[in-house]
């Protein structure tokens, strides 16, 4: 089950930043300063022939800059 706005919306700051999961890669960190900012992570073959991924990390903007549907949408963008 992904993340809801309102579930975004209070998030609170704790003393180490940490992931609140969305689906498909996309996450919100939330900072102990308080700012929330969106990440999609994904896994990516250096070479055709290699068995192992190596995972990746895309910054896609700040919260509330970015909406929970806008994030969703930059996150499908992306995976493109």
């Amino acid at each position: 089950m992904g993340l809801t706005e309102p579930a975004v919306r209070k998030a609170v700051p704790r003393e180490k930043s940490y992931f609140m999961k969305d689906e498909d890669g996309l996450s919100l960190i939330v900072w102990p300063s308080g700012e929330k900012t969106w990440q999609l992570r994904y896994w990516v073959k250096e070479h055709q022939e290699d068995k192992k991924s190596r995972e990746r990390r895309k910054t896609l903007g700040p919260y509330p800059l970015i909406s929970l549907k806008e994030a969703r949408e930059r996150r499908d963008e992306a995976r493109k």
